[in-house]
């Protein structure tokens, strides 16, 4: 396990609240930063402008690792799309490079599967199935272009940062976050008209799990990992859902009509993650009620 006082950017939001307590409940010992509290008043908190290199730098002291999940989350809401970009990147860049200069050599990244291209409010198709970390990015909107940016930063502190690790996780929507899990079974059905990430998701608990695993096994240099549910949230089989959305694409054969277009084996071929939730099998324990 990692040992010494792990920070917590965007420990105020709704992965991040969970992800302090179920990092308080393994053991480690947190920090959160954030502009408002965390939702379980359990996790200690600071208020920090991340943007704010002298405050930011004052958080880190003494620190040995770093989660950092405090960014502007989408380009919905109230802010312009340089606004987005120009803030996340500008909290990243200062984050990781106080990391660096204080010898904090451990830093995990919130990014986004955002930056593949096909998940977002405007969506290009991938270049192939099934869709892994080794796939090119083709970020289609602010938000995910500052992730690409990113994660580009981060990884040039890491070259530059002798023994200094630095994982990044990409992830699509989190169920348990924005829309209770009850719901989210609950309105699984086949359809056809589901084009934002053709309905891949992670629950939160399991996304939480990939953060912990990836805190506690640091390796020097840059590792990426995709982190996604095992099957999609719709009953369509995935041959058929893809054929009607992206004609051009196919489905690697054998591959399960419940699973997931988009890998998440390298994750669990490197540190042992694997999902706890299906929304498929839930679905169906549902209907045997």
């Amino acid at each position: 396990m990692q040992t010494g006082k792990v920070i917590l950017t965007g420990a105020g939001g709704g992965i991040g609240s969970r992800l302090g307590k179920m990092l308080l409940e393994s053991g480690h010992e947190v920090l959160g930063l954030d502009v408002k509290p965390p939702e379980d008043r359990s996790v200690p908190w600071h208020y920090t402008d991340l943007a704010n290199r002298d405050s930011v730098m004052r958080a880190l002291e003494g620190a040995s690792a770093v989660i950092h999940l405090g960014e502007i989350p989408n380009v919905h809401g109230p802010y312009a799309p340089d606004e987005v970009f120009a803030r996340n990147t500008r909290i990243a860049s200062t984050v990781f490079q106080a990391a660096a200069y204080l010898g904090v050599g451990n830093v995990v990244y919130a990014s986004s599967a955002q930056v593949y291209g096909c998940w977002g409010p405007s969506r290009v198709p991938p270049i192939r199935l099934l869709l892994d970390e080794d796939h090119p990015v083709q970020p289609q909107n602010a938000y995910a272009m500052s992730k690409v940016a990113n994660e580009g930063y981060l990884k040039m502190v890491a070259e530059q940062t002798p023994g200094f690790s630095a994982t990044a996780l990409r992830f699509p929507g989190v169920t348990a976050v924005w829309w209770p899990w009850q719901v989210f079974v609950e309105r699984l059905h086949a359809h056809l008209d589901e084009r934002d990430g053709l309905a891949s998701y992670v629950h939160l608990e399991d996304l939480c799990e990939a953060f912990i695993m990836a805190l506690d096994s640091p390796q020097a240099g840059t590792r990426v990992f995709n982190v996604l549910a095992d099957d999609v949230a719709n009953l369509t089989p995935i041959q058929d859902y893809v054929a009607a959305i992206w004609p051009d694409l196919e489905v690697p054969e054998g591959h399960p009509e419940d699973g997931n277009w988009a890998s998440a084996e390298r994750i669990k071929r490197d540190l042992g993650w694997k999902p706890k939730f299906s929304v498929r099998q839930a679905h169906a324990e549902l209907a045997k009620v």
